[in-house]
């Protein structure tokens, strides 16, 4: 599956038109500037997640 996703990810200019993405982005945004206790355990998961909606973008 990787090997067919590009090099680069350009995304959407338009975030309210993937509403889940910009959610996730937003999320994901959130954990790394905050310091709160579970990070190490939240962070790869929104990042499963943020990963599919890219792949979504791509079928």
């Amino acid at each position: 599956m990787f090997q067919s996703l590009p090099e680069i990810v350009s995304l959407p200019a338009h975030p309210d038109r993937y509403p889940g993405l910009q959610t996730s982005i937003d999320l994901v945004r959130a954990e790394i500037a905050g310091d709160a206790y579970g990070t190490d355990l939240v962070l790869p998961a929104l990042l499963d997640v943020l990963f599919v909606h890219l792949v979504r973008l791509r079928h």
